[in-house]
């Protein structure tokens, strides 16, 4: 579901809380030449405006989503990738008010839709986590849903037995959707493969075909 809410900015830094639209299509171009991502998006329009109080984006997950790929936007000095632990402090610097709390649920709902791809080098415990965007659209109601999806299938077990049992774990969740837009976020988890179904019986047959979550991976950088 996306919801909007106001996001708090620095005077430095007012811009569109929208993320850019031209970001990294694939996460092997984004690591081979993250510079060159850097040029293809402008700086971020300066407005001189005062800072705007918000309220915190903790109690909305897709406001937060958005302002975690604003963070990550290549301009203004930054490139589209970052340490995981460096994450908090753009935010701050962005003027973002949330709580360090809901960061982790927000990059798994990201990571889930494809919008961004933790990479890590070897040995993990040696080397930090760090977040790259490689998103190839703006985060929308699609990708909101799709990620309430995962979360309600994770908390049950990882597995589900239709799309009547999505509808109705959705509708416990408090989740608001319709029948194309539950459709829609269904194809797009199927195409990314975070989605898998079981193989019906019969292609005529009428009964429902389960499936389960697949997480996404880790990109070892070597």
């Amino acid at each position: 579901m996306s919801r909007k809410v106001s996001l708090a900015t620095s005077p430095e830094r007012a811009a569109e809380d929208a993320p850019a639209d031209d970001v990294a299509p694939a996460v092997s171009e984004a690591l081979a030449a993250p510079e060159r991502a850097s040029e293809a998006v402008g700086t971020a329009a300066q407005n001189g405006s005062k800072p705007v109080t918000g309220p915190s984006v903790a109690a909305d997950g897709d406001a937060l989503a958005r302002a975690v790929l604003q963070a990550l936007s290549p301009g203004n000095g930054r490139a589209n990738r970052c340490p995981r632990d460096e994450l908090p402090e753009r935010l701050t610097s962005d003027g973002v008010q949330f709580d360090s709390d809901d960061l982790p649920e927000v990059l798994s709902r990201l990571h889930d839709v494809g919008q961004l791809q933790r990479v890590q080098r070897q040995p993990y415990s040696v080397h930090p986590q760090s977040l790259v965007l490689c998103g190839d659209h703006p985060y929308d109601e699609t990708d909101g849903l799709a990620a309430d999806i995962c979360a309600a299938i994770k908390r049950r077990g990882e597995r589900f037995e239709g799309d009547g049992q999505l509808h109705s774990w959705l509708t416990e969740d408090g989740v608001q959707f319709t029948a194309e837009s539950l459709s829609a976020a269904l194809r797009q988890l199927e195409h990314s493969d975070r989605i898998k179904r079981d193989v019906a019986e019969h292609s005529w047959s009428n009964q429902p075909v389960g499936g389960w979550y697949m997480a996404p991976h880790i990109y070892d950088e070597r």
